[in-house]
């Protein structure tokens, strides 16, 4: 098993925070089942800047900041690409996003 970080960015439309919502959520934790090795809510990655070679910037909701994240155990990114697919994020048009990365064990 190979292990990933799933990064969630919300998008400029807030989710409007309802039993309907967190449901979709609790249902889309639940699609993991044992695979799940850590989440969290809200992302440790608080009030961010982003660097470049010229100047920083604060991070702005706007700039889509991470609002959370979890690591998932999977044989393969494709695997967990199809779970962020139907992240509430993601599904029903949303315009947020998930970002996958694979950890490396090195």
């Amino acid at each position: 098993m190979k292990t990933f970080i799933l990064l969630t960015y919300p998008g400029n439309t807030p989710m409007e925070k309802n039993e309907e919502t967190m449901m979709a959520w609790k249902a889309w934790f639940g699609s993991f089942g044992d695979k799940v090795k850590m989440t969290g809510r809200p992302s440790p990655l608080q009030n961010g800047t982003e660097v470049s070679g010229t100047d920083s910037k604060t991070m702005t909701p706007e700039m889509w900041p991470s609002d959370g994240y979890l690591f998932l155990e999977a044989e393969s990114i494709e695997d967990v690409i199809e779970v962020a697919k139907n992240s509430p994020y993601t599904s029903n048009n949303r315009e947020g996003v998930v970002r996958v990365y694979e950890l490396s064990k090195g």
